[in-house]
């Protein structure tokens, strides 16, 4: 009863705080111009768009399969149905707990241990940093910025130098999770942590001795086998064959995105931006999203999209319209999915994004 009032509080702070961020990104933006001109947008651009959009996940089941071999082999729609869940419940509950998702699923049905799968969940996600540094740091050095556009969200102004500074600290966050996971593969480290944390209970001295060694034993085999297991899902990075093929299938995740975005900018009356341009858009999308944010990123998405189309002269009333008919048609169809395919692996979605948080990591 308590964690369900703890969510439905989450929903409404969520929704309230979603309401804000595109009031704020809507500011001075007149909404019936807005909903005009989103009614001009060719629906067949829409639904190519979306078809694009969908059909990256059957990518990422194939790049997350490949990733999870060491661990589990697992044929494609095997890995797909969780995946797409995962991606639904963060469009869904707080907390992106669509991450924890995944290793709850495979837990219950194919047994692997919960601390395997997430850390395979973790690579995956060190893929998607980097390729998506390397398509910020190629793609704007073919394009020209607008240095004087800025938006001004939360009190803060959004322009140029932010966004550098965002992709700055993305890329120290990367770095620190590569490096974090390059020590956590060194046996030598693992069995340091495990030590560290099997000499914990030896500050409860207010305990009798022999509570304390019993406890820090189970703290060192528990900690022993949790690291061991995250280590064996880091396997892949051993591989350079899988690695090759993994850069590869994040590349072409990456393409098929700006595919799906740029087609709606071909079908939006009055704007002319070329692909890589359209491209630059997405990066800057993703980059806004990746701060903590509401579900289905609500607002920040917006903040992202309108800022990026602005830089290459896109009025804001057509990059508003243009922004939230690809945010709405990329959200609401990925929900539609999730529930298809909880309802076919018999899954409850909300209920598997609240149990996530309680699983214990084995």
């Amino acid at each position: 009863m308590l964690r369900n009032r703890k969510l439905i509080l989450s929903l409404v702070i969520g929704l309230l705080f979603s309401g804000a961020a595109i009031g704020l990104s809507f500011r001075n933006v007149p909404f019936s111009e807005v909903w005009s001109y989103v009614r001009c947008i060719n629906p067949w651009h829409i639904v190519l768009s979306v078809a694009l959009s969908l059909s990256t996940f059957l990518v990422r089941a194939v790049r997350w399969r490949t990733i999870l071999a060491p661990v589990k082999r697992i044929g494609t729609s095997h890995a797909f149905h969780p995946l797409v869940i995962a991606f639904a419940i963060n469009c869904i509950l707080p907390g992106r707990m669509g991450e924890l998702a995944r290793p709850a699923i495979l837990y219950k049905r194919d047994h692997v241990e919960f601390s395997k799968v997430l850390s395979t969940v973790v690579v995956e996600r060190i893929f998607d940093i980097f390729t998506l540094l390397v398509l910020f740091v190629s793609v704007l050095g073919m394009v020209e910025m607008s240095p004087s556009v800025s938006l001004t969200f939360n009190g803060y102004d959004i322009n140029r130098d932010t966004l550098f500074a965002i992709r700055t600290k993305t890329l120290l966050a990367g770095c620190v999770l590569l490096g974090s996971i390059v020590m956590l593969m060194v046996p030598v480290t693992r069995s340091l942590i495990a030590r560290f944390i099997s000499w914990l209970p030896h500050v409860l001295v207010f305990t009798t001795a022999h509570y304390r060694q019993r406890l820090s034993q189970l703290f060192h085999d528990r900690s022993h086998a949790i690291l061991d297991n995250i280590a064996l899902g880091f396997q892949v990075l051993k591989s350079p064959a899988t690695i090759a093929t993994c850069i590869l299938l994040s590349a072409a995740i990456w393409v098929i995105t700006f595919c799906s975005f740029y087609v709606i900018v071909l079908g939006s009356e009055g704007v002319s931006i070329d692909f890589i341009q359209a491209s630059a858009v997405v990066i800057f999308i993703c980059f806004f999203i990746m701060l903590p944010s509401v579900p289905g990123y609500w607002g920040i998405w917006e903040i992202g999209g309108i800022y990026g189309l602005m830089l290459f002269g896109v009025p804001k009333v057509e990059a508003a319209g243009i922004t939230l008919t690809y945010h709405v048609f990329q959200v609401v169809p990925l929900i539609l999915m999730g529930l298809f395919s909880a309802w076919f692996i018999g899954v409850n979605i909300v209920q598997t994004g609240l149990h996530s948080r309680d699983e214990i990591p084995r």
